[in-house]
């Protein structure tokens, strides 16, 4: 295991063991589902991953086009639409503050400091879900909030 000391967090993971998995995903998470909100997402996805964060991806090992989690949160006053979701990894992550939790995103845990931020961000080691491929696997999480623009040619869900 390699360590990357990033923020308030100590991430522990095996690069090679984490691009094995996502090599046998097929497709991310937004394209299994496939409601139109999750469809929406991965027709942006080249928009919604700030260059810094994939940088960190690439070093962990993760492959940003196979979201383990994707959920639709809201459509904003702005008209952007908020969504919460995660990535795997194998590792763990040590001395965090727990500033997420997956299942309060929609209650605004993971929120934005302003107006103009669209994407934010956190690291955690509450796994309640594994893709098959990491279930024999320490796994920790990358989580995520982003607003994203409608860009499908569907009506927009409210």
């Amino acid at each position: 295991m390699e360590t990357l000391n990033i923020q308030n967090w100590i991430v522990k993971y095996d690069k090679r063991a984490t691009h094995q998995a996502y090599s046998q995903i097929d497709i991310g998470g937004p394209e299994a589902c496939g409601c139109e909100p999750c469809l929406n997402f991965a027709a942006a996805r080249e928009t919604i991953y700030p260059k810094d964060i994939r940088e960190i991806f690439d070093h962990i090992g993760i492959d940003y086009r196979k979201e383990s989690e994707v959920f639709h949160c809201n459509k904003e006053d702005n008209g952007l639409h908020c969504y919460g979701g995660e990535f795997l990894f194998v590792g763990s992550v040590e001395n965090t503050d727990e500033a997420y939790n997956p299942s309060e995103v929609k209650a605004n845990v993971l929120n934005f400091e302003d107006d103009a931020q669209n994407f934010v961000w956190s690291f955690s080691a509450r796994v309640t879900f594994r893709q098959s491929v990491f279930e024999s696997k320490p796994t920790a999480l990358f989580n995520f909030a982003a607003r994203v623009p409608w860009v499908l040619q569907t009506k927009e869900p409210d």
